[in-house]
């Protein structure tokens, strides 16, 4: 596959079936799930946004270029059986610090719900229904500046599951990474799904059990928080029986 700058100069049909045959490749190789596209639009000088610009991870076009593209991508790959998850929401084209190895440059200072650099995301849903919403783990300080996007009940809840009425999964950036590795282990997944998410993505295993363990608790003794748990395994087990897997 060539780079997403790359797939950024492809027109959006030459696009769409390029993600075809990589989606029919994909599934060949039994992957049903790609973690892709990254629909940020880089505002920041693209060698100092490490995430995202620096890694050539993004379409590098303007917010309906990226969209249309990432619309594309999603169908073209749907096409092949293979589901998508776009990220990383709302947007890390803002930011310097890559959350994976940092806490430091992740605050957005300028993103927001009604402006330009969401709106990638938010047509894409729209137009191509993905399967799965992946959220940032950047804090983002017009929107929520108290909570990271993964953990923001502000952006999941309020923004994704009630202004634009998505429905489908919310699945986190990897949970073990630096940018969250101040919080109690026991709490990523609990928090995630107080926001209103529903998957964890973890990098390392050690931090399986201790995940499970905190759902496992707080559920147990809250019984709103268990109602939210229960619903989080409503909308993953309806993506496995749409992807034929239940």
């Amino acid at each position: 596959m060539p780079t997403a700058v790359d797939q950024g100069t492809m027109s959006t049909n030459q696009l769409r079936q390029s993600a075809s045959v990589w989606g029919s490749q994909l599934a060949a190789a039994g992957i049903n799930v790609d973690l892709a596209p990254v629909l940020g639009t880089v505002v920041v000088n693209r060698a100092a946004n490490a995430p995202i610009g620096a890694l050539y991870r993004d379409f590098g076009l303007d917010t309906a270029g990226n969209a249309a593209h990432g619309t594309a991508f999603v169908q073209g790959m749907a096409n092949a059986g293979v589901q998508s998850a776009i990220k990383h929401y709302p947007g890390l084209g803002a930011v310097t610090g890559n959350t994976d190895f940092t806490a430091d440059g992740i605050l957005d200072t300028t993103t927001t719900l009604d402006g330009t650099e969401i709106k990638a995301f938010d047509t894409t849903i729209d137009k191509a229904d993905p399967a799965m919403v992946m959220m940032a783990l950047a804090t983002y300080q017009a929107i929520d500046p108290n909570d990271p996007a993964v953990f923001s009940s502000i952006i999941i809840d309020g923004h994704l599951r009630g202004d634009l009425g998505y429905d489908g999964v919310v699945i986190s950036d990897s949970m073990s990474a630096a940018a969250v590795s101040a919080y109690d282990t026991t709490q990523l997944g609990v928090k995630l799904v107080e926001a209103g998410g529903d998957l964890v993505c973890i990098g390392d295993t050690n931090y399986v059990v201790p995940i499970l363990d905190g759902l496992s608790t707080r559920a147990a003794s809250d019984p709103a928080f268990a109602n939210k748990v229960t619903q989080s395994a409503i909308r993953v087990m309806t993506l496995k029986i749409k992807m034929g897997l239940a």
